[in-house]
Parts: C-alpha cells; sequence; structure tokens
C-alpha cells in the first residue's frame, strides 16, 4: 500500500534499565546500518556519498539526546508517524502514536519488528482513503495485520458490555478525536449538520471523523463481519 493513510494507536516497550535503553540505542543504530547497506546496494557507486552523509545526518539526530523517548520519536517521524507522545502515567516507555502521511507497510513493519525485542504490548489503526480499515497488533511476540470492513446495510452487531470492550472502545474513540486532523470548520459543520438531523452516528464521526462500527473495527472489538473479536472476556 502506497496511499494516505489516517491512524492512531501506541506502543509499550520494556527500555526501563540502563542495559535496555542501551540495547535498545544499539539496535536502532544496527537498524540504520542495515538500511544503508540496502540503499547502497540498490543504488550503487553514483549515490554512495549522498547515502552516506543521508545517514550520517540521521545518527546525529538520533543521538542527539541521550533519552529512549526521543530515539523513538526520530524513527517514528521517519516511518511517517505525524505526532509521538509519551505517557508520563506509565512506568514502562509507553507511547502514543498518530499516523497521517502516504502509507508504507513495509517501512513500518521494519521499524516495528526492530522493536520486537523490546516491545511489551502495541496496537496502531488505520483507515485508508475508501474507509477501508486495517491494524497493526502485537501479540505471541510479533506484529501481525488485521484488516476490517464496513457494511452498513448489514444489522449492527451486538456490543459486549464488559470492561475491557468498554475500556477498548473509548480508548479508541479518544485518539481519533485528539489526533483528528480535519479542520475544526469542517468538524463543527458537520457535527451541527448530524445535530440537527437526530443522527448521533453522525455526530460522533464529526468529532471523531469515525462512525461507531468504525470504532468498534478499529478496536479489534468486532472482527470482520459483525462477530465479537473477545466473546470470553467477562466483566
Amino acid at each position: 500500500m502506497s496511499y494516505t493513510a489516517i491512524g492512531s494507536g501506541s506502543i509499550t516497550l520494556n527500555a526501563v534499565s540502563a542495559e535496555e535503553q542501551k540495547n535498545l540505542q544499539e539496535a536502532l543504530l544496527t537498524r540504520y546500518d542495515r538500511l544503508r547497506t540496502a540503499d547502497l546496494a540498490q543504488c550503487g557507486d553514483d549515490m554512495a556519498y549522498q547515502i552516506e552523509r543521508e545517514y550520517q545526518e540521521l545518527t546525529q539526530a538520533m543521538l542527539k539526546y541521550n533519552d529512549p523517548f526521543w530515539w523513538l520519536t526520530v524513527v517514528f517521524k521517519e516511518a511517517g508517524f505525524t505526532e509521538v507522545e509519551r505517557n508520563p502515567n506509565d512506568v514502562a516507555l509507553s507511547i502514543e502514536l498518530s499516523y497521517y502521511n502516504n502509507y508504507y507497510e513495509d517501512m513500518i513493519l521494519e521499524l516495528l519488528n526492530t522493536l520486537v525485542p523490546f516491545t511489551a504490548e502495541g496496537f496502531i489503526s488505520y483507515r485508508g482513503e475508501k474507509g477501508d480499515l486495517w491494524c497493526h497488533v502485537f501479540a505471541g511476540g510479533e506484529w501481525t495485520e488485521r484488516s476490517g470492513r464496513i457494511c452498513y446495510d448489514e444489522p449492527r452487531p451486538q456490543f459486549e458490555e464488559s470492561k475491557q470492550n468498554l475500556a477498548r472502545l473509548i480508548e479508541e474513540i479518544r485518539r481519533q478525536v485528539i489526533y483528528d486532523d480535519r479542520p475544526y470548520e469542517d468538524r463543527a459543520r458537520d457535527l451541527l449538520k448530524a445535530f440537527e438531523a437526530h443522527d448521533p452516528d453522525g455526530v460522533l464521526l464529526a468529532l471523531s471523523g469515525r462512525r461507531l462500527r468504525e470504532h468498534g473495527v478499529a478496536a479489534a472489538i468486532w472482527q470482520d463481519g459483525g462477530e465479537s473479536a473477545h466473546p470470553d472476556e467477562g466483566e
């Protein structure tokens, strides 16, 4: 895929101790070496000086501060993420991400896979230009992709009101409201139009950029087809 996508999510890393932070820095520097070698092999000698200079500048930018959050901010923004924020309430290195850019899956997954040895949990959802939905989920020690579809002609799936599902839903809505980059004027017009039409789903769309069903799929509450994605979770 290489088209515009909007997304948001979070990743939590085990990079608290000095040893963990050292290993994280080494992994990111090794990643630069790997990418540089691949670019040199692809472009040849004519571009060698430019490529070497580019990766030297990238390395210097990442090492500007001795702070793992700074390192991650640099590399995630290089991969197309527009906002990288740290959650100060978490003991572990928990980062909130937003995405609004041309979508290059190989670039994103390459970075996420580099971070696998340090990753405790992660979930990033995306929406494409045509309303298609997909997400990257960290489970079982690896990142996997899940996709969904929105079919408004089908009955709305039943929502299982477990604490876990409620938390997933409101967190996904919160992220979308925060990272929705649409102009305020457009959002306000859509909000008034939905309010006058007594359309609660339209109100949610105006505020967050997604309808309820889209939030449910993005939060992995409903699978493709409408079934609950977490049927065994209780209160």
